[in-house]
C-alpha cells in the first residue's frame, strides 16, 4: 500500500505468498475489530468483520509498533479502546465492551504476529469489567475509576462576556493499566454545549438531555465541585 509521511510518499511491497508482518484475526461472531497504527490519523482506520483476517502494514515504519484497537457490535462503536504492542506477546484480561465477553491477544504465527479477537463462552472464568480486581499470571491490573454527578464549564473572552457554556451529566471514567498494556472507557449520560452570545444557534451541541438546575442541584450536594 502507500502512504505519505510529511512530503514522501511510502510505497510497502510484500512478495507474492509472503505472510504480512502483522495479521489481524477476528474470529469473534459478534464483534468488528477496528484498528490502526498509533498515532495517524482515524481516516487511516482499518477494520476486520467477523470470521476475516486481515494483514496490516505500519503506515509509519519508523514509528510506535503499537496498535490502538477499538471495537463495533451491531455496527455501532462501543465505549472501550486499548492499545496493543505488536512486539510484546500476551493475551488481555477478558472484556466485556457491550452486550458479548470477548478476549483480545497477541501470538507469534511464523514470521508474523497475530492479534487475535475471540468470543468467550459464558463458563469461561475471570471476566474482566472496569472496576473489578483481576490478575493475569504474575501481573497484576491497576484500575482507576471517577464519577461525577456532573460538571459545567464557562468559556469566557477578556471582556469578560462568557461565549459557550459547556455542561455534561452522568461523567464515568474507567482507566485499567496491565504491564503495557491499557484499557480506557469514558461515559457520559447528558453532554451539551450551549451557545452564549446572540449569533447562531442557542445550543451548538446536544447528546442526551442536560437540565441546568439539576446540574446545579447536583453540584451542590456534591459539595459545590
Amino acid at each position: 500500500h502507500a502512504s505519505m509521511q510529511g512530503a514522501v510518499k511510502l510505497l510497502v511491497v510484500h512478495a507474492q505468498g509472503q505472510d504480512p508482518a502483522i495479521l489481524v484475526q477476528n474470529a469473534s461472531k459478534f464483534a468488528t475489530i477496528c484498528y490502526r497504527q498509533a498515532g495517524v490519523e482515524r481516516d487511516l482506520q482499518e477494520k476486520a468483520a467477523p470470521g476475516e483476517c486481515a494483514g496490516f502494514s505500519w503506515d509509519i515504519p519508523h514509528g510506535p509498533t503499537v496498535l490502538e484497537v477499538s471495537f463495533e457490535e451491531d455496527g455501532r462503536e462501543v465505549d472501550c479502546s486499548m492499545k496493543c504492542n505488536m512486539d510484546k506477546l500476551g493475551v488481555f484480561p477478558i472484556l466485556r465492551p457491550g452486550g458479548h465477553a470477548f478476549k483480545v491477544s497477541v501470538t507469534a504465527r511464523g514470521p508474523s504476529k497475530v492479534l487475535l479477537l475471540t468470543d468467550v463462552t459464558d463458563g469461561e472464568p475471570s471476566v474482566f469489567r472496569l472496576g473489578d480486581a483481576a490478575q493475569v499470571g504474575e501481573k497484576t491490573a491497576t484500575h482507576y475509576g471517577l464519577k461525577l454527578a456532573g460538571i459545567g464549564l464557562s468559556i469566557i473572552d477578556a471582556k469578560p462576556e462568557e461565549l459557550v457554556y459547556i455542561s455534561a451529566l452522568g461523567i464515568d471514567l474507567r482507566l485499567a493499566r496491565l504491564g503495557e498494556w491499557e484499557l480506557t472507557r469514558l461515559m457520559l449520560r447528558a453532554f451539551q454545549v450551549d451557545n452564549q452570545t446572540s449569533l447562531g444557534a442557542p445550543v451548538l451541541i446536544s447528546q442526551g438531555s442536560v437540565d441546568s438546575e439539576e446540574l446545579d442541584r447536583r453540584g451542590e450536594e456534591a459539595g459545590g465541585l
